[in-house]
């Protein structure tokens, strides 16, 4: 192979009067026989070129003239015209062909660069998705460890104290305090602590209410007692009126001298006392 036998597209779109990108498309076309250099560049047969840029002319009869018949007077043919290729200096050529190569280089590069920058957007977006796959599987996982503590709250616990532990449980349970390399059984012995640290103030709210509670029966407990024995030994004489008298008195005795150690006997002396005064006090009136 010699290197006229071969013409790079702007070589033969200078022969064409054309671009090299219909060149190109002729050589796909199949108009233009063509081959691929090792580099991938396309390169079209001369000959082929020059046939297409220089077409056979049919011969055409034209009618005869009377006057150059007369004159027998024959017209020499015209002279062909020069290949269009030709007028072409060589050096411009291969000026041409490098610009072509530079060209082809160059949409080469950026046809790899597309590629990757491609690519690289399909791995970011599969990249989104599983991190989104991921979010959304640790939230539920969460939100299971969120249900599993509110169940375990006891019975009879009010709803504004559930409202108040289910905002603790929204804060404190989180992927940095439960990790999804933490199992199932250490999580939920996790949350049974927690729940349970956060129902110790309502847990010592309710035990001092149910100390405040049980003092107070046992008070009047022992107050009740002292006025049903201080009942039983008042004198039958006296009416009705002076007896709930008496009780008011003794109640109000016994309130103000109560401590949380007195028992029965203690507070029986002290209303017995009370109504022995008040017996005293209705002989020295009689």
């Amino acid at each position: 192979m010699t290197t006229n036998e071969w013409l790079t597209p702007a070589e033969a779109g200078a022969i064409l009067g054309v671009g090299p990108d219909r060149v190109a498309q002729l050589a796909r076309e199949g108009a233009l026989g063509s081959m691929r250099t090792p580099g991938g560049h396309v390169r079209v047969r001369r000959e082929e070129v020059e046939q297409l840029a220089n077409p056979p002319q049919e011969p055409t009869v034209d009618e005869p003239d009377l006057e150059e018949s007369t004159n027998h007077e024959v017209k020499e043919p015209p002279s062909p015209s020069r290949p269009k290729w030709e007028q072409v200096p060589p050096w411009k050529r291969r000026v041409r062909e490098a610009e072509a190569d530079v060209q082809v280089l160059e949409l080469d590069d950026q046809r790899e660069r597309l590629l990757e920058t491609r690519a690289e957007r399909q791995a970011r977006r599969e990249r989104d998705e599983a991190d989104r796959a991921a979010a959304a599987t640790e939230t539920e996982r969460l939100r299971q460890l969120k249900s599993f503590a509110l169940s375990c709250l006891p019975y009879g616990v009010p709803a504004d104290v559930q409202a108040e532990v289910a905002r603790q449980l929204e804060r404190g349970v989180t992927s940095q305090r439960y990790p999804l390399a933490l199992s199932r059984t250490h999580a939920e012995a996790l949350l049974r602590t927690d729940v349970e640290r956060y129902l110790h103030p309502w847990r010592t709210r309710e035990a001092r209410r149910e100390r405040v509670r049980e003092d107070a029966d046992k008070r009047e407990q022992v107050i009740g007692w002292a006025v049903f024995k201080v009942g039983m030994r008042t004198p039958r004489e006296w009416d009705y009126e002076t007896k709930k008298a008496l009780e008011r008195e003794v109640r109000t005795v016994l309130g103000e001298e109560y401590h949380p150690g007195m028992d029965q006997d203690e507070a029986t002396e002290i209303a017995l006392d009370v109504l022995e005064e008040w017996v005293e006090g209705d002989e020295d009136d009689s």
